[in-house]
Order: C-alpha cells, then structure tokens, then sequence
C-alpha cells in the first residue's frame, strides 16, 4: 500500500498525535481521491467488515456505505450490483477473509468498476476489477 501517512509517524507517540496525523492524512489522500472520482462523474460506494464499522467509516469520510455481509448478500440475489461507473472502497481490506476478496474482485471485474482497497494508513486503486488479478495477487498488491 502506499504510505499515506509516513509523515504523521513521527509525532508524539504517548499524546496519540502520531494516530492523528496518520488518520488525517488517510482522510485527505481518500478524500483528494473520491473528488477526482465524482468529477469524473462516478458513484463511490462503501463497505466496511461490519454494519457498525461501515457506518463509522461513512461518518468518517462521507462515502454512503454498507456492512460486507449485506452487501454479499443483495448480490447474491443479483441486487445493488456494480456498474461500470462504480467505485467501491473497501475499509479495513485486509481483515476481509479471501472469499470475500474473491467475491469483490469477481464483482469489480465483471462489472469493469473500480476496487479501492483502505487498510491502516494507505489505499491501492485497482481499476476494471484487474482482469488477471487473483485474490493471491490483490494481497501481495495491496498487502505487501
């Protein structure tokens, strides 16, 4: 992942001002990222690993967002599916177990959207689904 939030390490680690800078700086480069999206005139969508967390991500950010299982759940029955002007950002990637990713990254490619994977303090940007990418990959991608 890139290191959004290199800068922000560096602060006072017992006052939390490290966490803080971190956090901001994820926000700033997530929120640079979801202005050039809506100019472009995409849908960004969210979802975080539960209802609770994904809605505390959505206060955080702004991204309307969901919990991973409802959302696995309405495309299983073939509701609120991607679009080719879908963005779909992921918060805390990398606790999603890998049927999940395979589930996101199958959605993503056949719909030709856009997967943004957020962890910690960096976000990787995977556009059309990466027609060859596999759920081994996007881990190594996105995970390092």
């Amino acid at each position: 992942m890139q290191a959004a939030g290199a800068a922000g390490r560096e602060g006072d680690e017992a006052s939390g001002t490290a966490f803080e800078n971190a956090e901001e700086q994820e926000r700033r480069t997530l929120g640079e990222a979801m202005s050039l999206w809506e100019k472009a005139g995409l849908k960004v969508r969210g979802v975080g690993q539960t209802y609770e967390t994904a809605k505390a991500f959505e206060k955080k950010t702004g991204i309307k967002s969901v919990g991973v299982h409802g959302l696995l759940g309405r495309w299983k029955k073939k509701q609120d599916l991607l679009l080719v002007n879908d963005v779909l950002v992921v918060n805390d990637a990398a606790q999603l177990s890998e049927r999940q990713k395979e589930w996101m990254l199958r959605a993503t490619r056949a719909a030709k959207a856009r997967l943004v994977l957020v962890d910690g303090e960096g976000m990787v940007e995977i556009e059309g689904g990466a027609i060859g990418l596999s759920v081994e990959a996007l881990n190594k991608t996105a995970f390092g």
